[in-house]
Protein backbone atom coordinates (compact mmCIF):
# COMPACT_ATOMS: atom_id res chain seq x y z
CA UNK A 1 0.00 0.00 0.00
CA UNK A 2 1.22 3.46 -0.96
CA UNK A 3 0.15 5.55 2.63
CA UNK A 4 1.06 7.56 5.57
CA UNK A 5 0.51 7.48 8.61
CA UNK A 6 -0.71 10.62 11.20
CA UNK A 7 -1.15 10.89 15.04
CA UNK A 8 -3.55 13.54 16.35
CA UNK A 9 -0.95 15.77 17.37
CA UNK A 10 -0.05 16.02 13.62
CA UNK A 11 -4.01 17.23 12.38
CA UNK A 12 -4.04 19.20 15.88
CA UNK A 13 -1.28 21.08 16.18
CA UNK A 14 -0.27 21.69 12.19
CA UNK A 15 -3.44 21.89 10.81
CA UNK A 16 -4.92 20.01 8.04
CA UNK A 17 -3.58 22.43 5.25
CA UNK A 18 -0.39 22.00 6.59
CA UNK A 19 -0.14 18.56 6.56
CA UNK A 20 -2.05 18.24 3.18
CA UNK A 21 0.79 20.21 1.54
CA UNK A 22 3.62 17.90 2.62
CA UNK A 23 1.66 14.82 1.22
CA UNK A 24 0.85 16.56 -1.86
CA UNK A 25 4.56 16.61 -2.10
CA UNK A 26 4.49 12.80 -2.45
CA UNK A 27 3.02 12.52 -5.32
CA UNK A 28 1.81 8.40 -4.95
CA UNK A 29 0.21 8.19 -1.70
CA UNK A 30 -3.19 6.93 -1.62
CA UNK A 31 -4.21 6.10 1.93
CA UNK A 32 -4.25 7.91 4.85
CA UNK A 33 -4.41 6.68 8.04
CA UNK A 34 -5.13 8.56 10.86
CA UNK A 35 -4.31 7.37 14.63
CA UNK A 36 -7.58 7.01 16.27
CA UNK A 37 -6.43 5.78 19.88
CA UNK A 38 -2.58 6.30 21.03
CA UNK A 39 -0.03 4.30 22.41
CA UNK A 40 2.55 5.23 25.77
CA UNK A 41 4.92 6.62 22.59
CA UNK A 42 7.25 9.26 22.33
CA UNK A 43 7.05 11.27 19.19
CA UNK A 44 9.64 11.43 17.82
CA UNK A 45 10.75 8.17 18.37
CA UNK A 46 13.04 7.91 20.57
CA UNK A 47 14.85 10.86 20.42
CA UNK A 48 14.46 14.55 18.58
CA UNK A 49 12.12 17.41 18.32
CA UNK A 50 9.23 17.69 16.01
CA UNK A 51 10.42 19.69 13.32
CA UNK A 52 7.58 21.15 12.09
CA UNK A 53 5.39 21.03 15.05
CA UNK A 54 4.78 25.23 16.10
CA UNK A 55 2.69 24.17 19.29
CA UNK A 56 5.46 21.14 20.69
CA UNK A 57 8.30 20.01 20.69
CA UNK A 58 8.05 16.40 22.04
CA UNK A 59 4.58 14.64 21.87
CA UNK A 60 4.48 12.02 24.57
CA UNK A 61 1.70 9.36 24.11
CA UNK A 62 -0.62 8.54 26.77
CA UNK A 63 -2.77 5.66 25.64
CA UNK A 64 -6.04 7.59 24.92
CA UNK A 65 -8.78 7.37 22.84
CA UNK A 66 -8.84 10.67 20.43
CA UNK A 67 -12.70 10.29 19.35
CA UNK A 68 -15.89 11.24 20.28
CA UNK A 69 -17.65 7.17 21.23
CA UNK A 70 -20.06 6.57 24.46
CA UNK A 71 -18.98 5.42 27.38
CA UNK A 72 -18.99 2.04 28.25
CA UNK A 73 -19.64 0.10 31.32
CA UNK A 74 -17.49 -2.54 31.60
CA UNK A 75 -13.92 -2.09 29.78
CA UNK A 76 -13.19 1.10 28.51
CA UNK A 77 -10.29 3.31 27.08
CA UNK A 78 -9.68 6.91 29.07
CA UNK A 79 -11.02 9.55 26.42
CA UNK A 80 -8.18 12.33 25.65
CA UNK A 81 -8.82 15.15 28.00
CA UNK A 82 -9.95 18.07 25.78
CA UNK A 83 -12.03 16.44 22.78
CA UNK A 84 -14.71 17.92 21.15
CA UNK A 85 -16.99 18.44 18.75
CA UNK A 86 -14.26 21.67 17.53
CA UNK A 87 -11.17 19.13 18.82
CA UNK A 88 -11.89 15.80 17.37
CA UNK A 89 -9.13 14.94 14.52
CA UNK A 90 -10.95 11.72 12.97
CA UNK A 91 -14.00 14.13 12.11
CA UNK A 92 -11.25 17.31 11.07
CA UNK A 93 -9.61 15.15 8.73
CA UNK A 94 -12.85 13.65 7.11
CA UNK A 95 -14.32 17.12 6.65
CA UNK A 96 -10.85 18.16 5.11
CA UNK A 97 -10.70 15.54 2.90
CA UNK A 98 -13.89 15.10 1.36
CA UNK A 99 -12.96 16.41 -2.28
CA UNK A 100 -9.60 14.89 -2.10
CA UNK A 101 -8.80 11.56 -3.66
CA UNK A 102 -7.27 10.23 -0.89
CA UNK A 103 -8.74 7.06 1.24
CA UNK A 104 -9.12 7.60 4.72
CA UNK A 105 -8.79 4.12 6.86
CA UNK A 106 -8.56 5.00 10.53
CA UNK A 107 -5.84 3.34 12.20
CA UNK A 108 -6.90 1.49 15.28
CA UNK A 109 -4.51 0.32 18.18
CA UNK A 110 -6.09 -2.83 19.73
CA UNK A 111 -4.44 -4.12 22.50
CA UNK A 112 -2.53 -1.52 24.54
CA UNK A 113 -3.48 1.28 25.94
CA UNK A 114 -4.69 3.15 28.88
CA UNK A 115 -7.92 0.90 29.56
CA UNK A 116 -10.38 1.34 32.47
CA UNK A 117 -13.22 0.08 34.15
CA UNK A 118 -13.92 -2.46 36.58
CA UNK A 119 -13.68 -5.68 34.05
CA UNK A 120 -10.08 -4.24 33.25
CA UNK A 121 -8.20 -6.80 35.93
CA UNK A 122 -9.97 -9.36 34.40
CA UNK A 123 -8.42 -8.90 30.84
CA UNK A 124 -4.56 -8.32 31.09
CA UNK A 125 -1.72 -9.60 30.40
CA UNK A 126 0.26 -11.51 33.13
CA UNK A 127 3.94 -12.34 33.21
CA UNK A 128 5.40 -15.68 34.25
CA UNK A 129 5.54 -14.69 37.91
CA UNK A 130 1.54 -13.43 37.66
CA UNK A 131 2.48 -9.61 37.60
CA UNK A 132 0.11 -8.33 34.80
CA UNK A 133 1.41 -6.17 32.15
CA UNK A 134 -0.06 -2.64 32.55
CA UNK A 135 -2.17 -1.13 29.98
CA UNK A 136 -1.88 -4.70 27.77
CA UNK A 137 -5.14 -6.41 26.87
CA UNK A 138 -5.11 -10.25 26.64
CA UNK A 139 -6.16 -11.38 23.05
CA UNK A 140 -7.70 -15.07 25.28
CA UNK A 141 -9.49 -12.14 28.06
CA UNK A 142 -13.55 -12.09 28.01
CA UNK A 143 -13.99 -8.60 27.39
CA UNK A 144 -12.12 -7.49 24.99
CA UNK A 145 -13.69 -8.27 22.19
CA UNK A 146 -16.94 -6.97 23.36
CA UNK A 147 -15.38 -3.83 24.03
CA UNK A 148 -13.98 -3.45 20.68
CA UNK A 149 -17.13 -4.52 18.56
CA UNK A 150 -19.36 -1.85 19.95
CA UNK A 151 -16.20 0.55 19.80
CA UNK A 152 -16.01 -0.26 15.67
CA UNK A 153 -19.65 -0.05 15.47
CA UNK A 154 -19.64 3.43 17.20
CA UNK A 155 -17.72 4.78 15.40
CA UNK A 156 -19.22 3.42 12.15
CA UNK A 157 -21.69 5.53 13.25
CA UNK A 158 -19.98 8.62 14.56
CA UNK A 159 -17.57 9.02 11.17
CA UNK A 160 -18.92 6.11 8.90
CA UNK A 161 -15.98 3.81 8.33
CA UNK A 162 -15.87 0.54 7.99
CA UNK A 163 -12.48 -0.35 6.83
CA UNK A 164 -9.68 0.19 9.64
CA UNK A 165 -5.91 -0.63 10.12
CA UNK A 166 -5.35 -2.55 13.14
CA UNK A 167 -2.56 -2.53 15.12
CA UNK A 168 -0.58 -4.09 19.17
CA UNK A 169 -2.25 -7.02 17.99
CA UNK A 170 -0.05 -9.06 19.62
CA UNK A 171 1.42 -9.51 22.90
CA UNK A 172 3.93 -7.02 24.87
CA UNK A 173 7.29 -6.63 23.61
CA UNK A 174 10.63 -5.69 25.58
CA UNK A 175 10.08 -1.71 25.09
CA UNK A 176 7.63 1.16 26.82
CA UNK A 177 8.43 3.26 29.42
CA UNK A 178 11.67 1.08 29.62
CA UNK A 179 13.21 -1.71 28.58
CA UNK A 180 11.38 -4.44 30.35
CA UNK A 181 12.31 -8.40 28.53
CA UNK A 182 9.73 -9.93 30.85
CA UNK A 183 6.92 -8.40 29.04
CA UNK A 184 8.11 -11.45 26.45
CA UNK A 185 7.37 -13.72 29.28
CA UNK A 186 3.87 -14.29 28.66
CA UNK A 187 0.23 -14.27 29.13
CA UNK A 188 -0.54 -16.50 32.41
CA UNK A 189 -3.95 -14.89 32.70
CA UNK A 190 -6.15 -17.15 34.16
CA UNK A 191 -7.77 -17.26 30.30
CA UNK A 192 -4.64 -18.38 28.34
CA UNK A 193 -3.39 -21.09 31.40
CA UNK A 194 -6.99 -22.47 31.17
CA UNK A 195 -6.96 -22.20 27.68
CA UNK A 196 -3.08 -24.07 27.35
CA UNK A 197 -4.11 -26.78 29.71
CA UNK A 198 -7.14 -27.41 27.25
CA UNK A 199 -4.87 -27.74 25.02
CA UNK A 200 -2.20 -30.11 26.91
CA UNK A 201 0.22 -28.01 27.76
CA UNK A 202 2.41 -28.51 30.73
CA UNK A 203 2.22 -25.42 32.10
CA UNK A 204 3.83 -25.56 35.17
CA UNK A 205 6.99 -27.66 33.46
CA UNK A 206 6.70 -24.42 30.72
CA UNK A 207 7.29 -22.38 33.79
CA UNK A 208 10.53 -24.16 34.54
CA UNK A 209 11.54 -24.14 30.97
CA UNK A 210 11.03 -20.35 30.69
CA UNK A 211 13.16 -19.93 33.82
CA UNK A 212 15.89 -22.07 32.40
CA UNK A 213 16.48 -20.45 29.39
CA UNK A 214 16.10 -16.76 31.46
CA UNK A 215 18.92 -18.37 33.58
CA UNK A 216 21.08 -18.94 30.30
CA UNK A 217 20.29 -15.07 29.27
CA UNK A 218 21.61 -13.94 33.02
CA UNK A 219 24.39 -16.11 32.16
CA UNK A 220 25.44 -14.20 28.57
CA UNK A 221 25.19 -17.58 27.06
CA UNK A 222 23.20 -16.09 24.13
CA UNK A 223 23.87 -19.19 21.58
CA UNK A 224 23.09 -21.49 24.17
CA UNK A 225 19.90 -19.74 24.82
CA UNK A 226 18.72 -19.99 21.05
CA UNK A 227 19.85 -23.65 20.84
CA UNK A 228 17.61 -24.14 24.05
CA UNK A 229 14.68 -22.70 22.80
CA UNK A 230 14.91 -24.14 19.73
CA UNK A 231 15.34 -27.99 20.68
CA UNK A 232 12.40 -27.11 23.76
CA UNK A 233 9.51 -28.68 22.56
CA UNK A 234 7.37 -26.86 25.62
CA UNK A 235 9.01 -23.45 24.76
CA UNK A 236 8.03 -23.78 21.17
CA UNK A 237 4.33 -25.26 22.03
CA UNK A 238 4.27 -22.20 23.80
CA UNK A 239 4.82 -19.80 20.97
CA UNK A 240 2.86 -21.04 18.66
CA UNK A 241 -0.25 -21.29 21.47
CA UNK A 242 0.67 -17.70 21.41
CA UNK A 243 0.62 -17.25 18.25
CA UNK A 244 -2.57 -19.23 17.56
CA UNK A 245 -4.18 -16.68 20.40
CA UNK A 246 -3.55 -13.32 18.18
CA UNK A 247 -5.04 -15.23 15.10
CA UNK A 248 -8.00 -16.04 16.69
CA UNK A 249 -8.79 -13.03 18.30
CA UNK A 250 -8.46 -11.33 15.06
CA UNK A 251 -10.51 -13.98 13.22
CA UNK A 252 -13.13 -13.65 16.22
CA UNK A 253 -13.22 -9.55 16.17
CA UNK A 254 -13.96 -9.97 12.72
CA UNK A 255 -16.55 -12.23 12.34
CA UNK A 256 -18.44 -10.11 15.09
CA UNK A 257 -18.47 -7.19 13.39
CA UNK A 258 -19.35 -8.31 10.04
CA UNK A 259 -22.33 -9.83 11.88
CA UNK A 260 -23.34 -6.36 12.71
CA UNK A 261 -22.47 -5.14 9.06
CA UNK A 262 -21.09 -6.96 6.42
CA UNK A 263 -19.24 -4.50 4.99
CA UNK A 264 -16.63 -4.04 8.10
CA UNK A 265 -12.94 -4.83 6.92
CA UNK A 266 -10.13 -5.11 9.09
CA UNK A 267 -6.43 -4.31 7.70
CA UNK A 268 -3.55 -5.07 9.55
CA UNK A 269 0.04 -3.27 11.00
CA UNK A 270 2.12 -6.49 12.13
CA UNK A 271 5.48 -6.23 13.42
CA UNK A 272 8.90 -7.10 11.57
CA UNK A 273 8.69 -11.07 10.25
CA UNK A 274 12.35 -11.06 12.22
CA UNK A 275 10.54 -11.33 15.82
CA UNK A 276 6.85 -10.92 15.08
CA UNK A 277 6.54 -14.72 15.53
CA UNK A 278 7.78 -13.89 19.08
CA UNK A 279 4.71 -11.17 19.94
CA UNK A 280 2.55 -14.03 19.08
CA UNK A 281 1.96 -12.84 15.21
CA UNK A 282 2.49 -15.85 12.46
CA UNK A 283 2.15 -13.93 9.17
CA UNK A 284 1.10 -17.21 7.16
CA UNK A 285 -2.12 -17.36 9.08
CA UNK A 286 -3.43 -13.68 10.37
CA UNK A 287 -2.80 -12.33 6.81
CA UNK A 288 -5.55 -15.10 5.71
CA UNK A 289 -7.91 -12.32 7.82
CA UNK A 290 -6.97 -9.66 6.11
CA UNK A 291 -7.13 -8.03 2.32
CA UNK A 292 -4.23 -5.87 3.23
CA UNK A 293 -1.18 -5.64 5.42
CA UNK A 294 1.41 -3.22 6.49
CA UNK A 295 4.21 -4.41 8.49
CA UNK A 296 6.73 -2.97 10.15
CA UNK A 297 9.98 -1.64 8.69
CA UNK A 298 13.02 0.02 10.45
CA UNK A 299 15.98 1.58 9.01
CA UNK A 300 18.04 1.10 12.74
CA UNK A 301 17.90 -0.82 15.52
CA UNK A 302 16.38 2.23 17.36
CA UNK A 303 13.00 3.19 16.92
CA UNK A 304 9.55 2.02 18.04
CA UNK A 305 11.29 -1.54 17.32
CA UNK A 306 13.86 -0.62 20.02
CA UNK A 307 16.09 -3.99 19.48
CA UNK A 308 18.97 -1.91 20.62
CA UNK A 309 17.78 -1.35 24.19
CA UNK A 310 17.08 -4.94 24.57
CA UNK A 311 20.81 -5.97 24.05
CA UNK A 312 21.46 -3.31 26.13
CA UNK A 313 19.65 -4.24 28.77
CA UNK A 314 20.76 -7.97 28.76
CA UNK A 315 24.80 -7.59 28.02
CA UNK A 316 27.17 -4.44 29.10
CA UNK A 317 30.47 -5.21 27.37
CA UNK A 318 30.97 -4.19 23.81
CA UNK A 319 31.73 -7.97 23.27
CA UNK A 320 28.56 -9.61 25.18
CA UNK A 321 26.38 -7.19 22.90
CA UNK A 322 27.44 -8.38 19.86
CA UNK A 323 26.86 -11.78 21.20
CA UNK A 324 23.50 -10.51 21.95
Amino acid sequence: MSGIQLHPHDILDEGMPQIMSYIRKLKDVRYIFPEVNTIFERNPNPVGNLPRNAVHEVVFGTGTMHAILPSYQGLDQRREPGLSDEQDPLMIIKESLQEEHYEIIPWLNILNGHFEGPLLAHNLVTDLDGQVIPHWLCPNAPDVIDFWEQALIDLRQRYGYTTYMIDRIRYPDWGGEEVNPRGLLTCFCPHCVRKMKEQHIDVSALKNNLRQWITLFAEKKFDDAVTFAENNALIQEWIAFRQQSVTGFVERLIERVRTVNEDFTLWLDLWPPAYSWMLGQDYASITKCSPALKHFPYHKLGGGADVQGLIHYLAHTADEQEQA
